[in-house]
């Protein structure tokens, strides 16, 4: 990930990034896989939220390439411990009532 700040011309970065194309080497040899992610910060400053998804928004795919190139398949996801359901009502009541179970509105 490469956030570009200030005034530069960033038009070397963009083509490093190569969302649209693989880059190739000088010896011909092609990128496998898109593994950079450039985003200028000034086209985005304004706008946080929308600057946090560019920035973020290739990492899913470029990690399940990544683990699908070397046969790597995810971990099971463990069940929570039998005495979740009271720690989490525990927990909700110290914080004077919040659901815990939904995202914030």
């Amino acid at each position: 990930i490469i956030v570009g700040v200030g005034p530069a011309d960033f038009t070397s970065m963009m083509r490093l990034d190569a969302d649209d194309h693989l880059l190739t080497g000088s010896g011909g040899r092609r990128a496998e896989r898109d593994v950079v992610q450039f985003v200028a910060f000034r086209d985005l400053k304004n706008d946080p939220s929308r600057l946090a998804h560019e920035i973020l928004k290739e990492i899913p795919a470029q990690l399940t390439s990544y683990m699908k190139k070397h046969n790597m398949m995810p971990m099971q996801r463990p069940p929570p411990p039998p005495n979740w359901e009271q720690h989490m009502g525990d927990l909700s009541a110290q914080m004077g009532g919040v659901n815990l179970h939904q995202p914030p509105p």
